[in-house]
């Protein structure tokens, strides 16, 4: 047992062979395939991170850009609303002051047409009171032929027709 822990120069002159054959052998194969590896895998994903950064500054954009189109939109319909509200409330207007013109007319025309009937109806009723006084006079004076008092009795149913 005491030889196993004993150094014998034999065997450390072939392990640093070994050591030495095996670190040029990775170096010459081994090393610069993995080293181009390494850095090809550490350039992609930087490049993917630079690409991810692009995309999430790009959808930034589209994002800020869509609510302004949409607040753009908001207001452009909003008024819109308005301007249809304000046409309507012309429109509106417009439609009841035709409407109170034509009711202002009908009750013109009925007024005329009311006034015109009374002034038949009085014209009518005047006529048939004269007729009828005529009438009334021609008996008295059958009865009496004095022109005074015919003359009188004519001026006081006149007088009262026009009361």
């Amino acid at each position: 047992m005491e030889k196993l822990l004993q150094p014998d120069l034999g065997l450390i002159f072939w392990t640093i062979v070994n050591f030495a054959l095996l670190a040029w052998l990775l170096a010459k194969f081994a090393w610069k395939p993995l080293i181009s590896a390494i850095e090809a895998r550490e350039k992609k994903i930087a490049d993917d991170i630079i690409s991810a950064q692009n995309a999430k500054d790009e959808a930034k954009q589209i994002e800020e850009n869509l609510k302004r189109e949409l607040e753009n939109s908001s207001k452009t319909a909003a008024l819109r609303i308005e301007e249809a509200t304000k046409s309507a409330q012309k429109e509106r207007e417009i439609i009841l002051q035709d409407a109170q013109k034509s009711a202002q007319e009908i009750i013109a025309r009925a007024k005329e047409e009311i006034d015109l009937q009374t002034q038949k109806a009085i014209s009518e009723v005047k006529k048939e009171l004269v007729n009828t006084a005529l009438l009334a006079a021609k008996k008295i004076v059958a009865k009496e032929s004095s022109v005074q008092t015919n003359a009188e009795m004519v001026k006081e149913l006149l007088g009262e027709i026009k009361k």
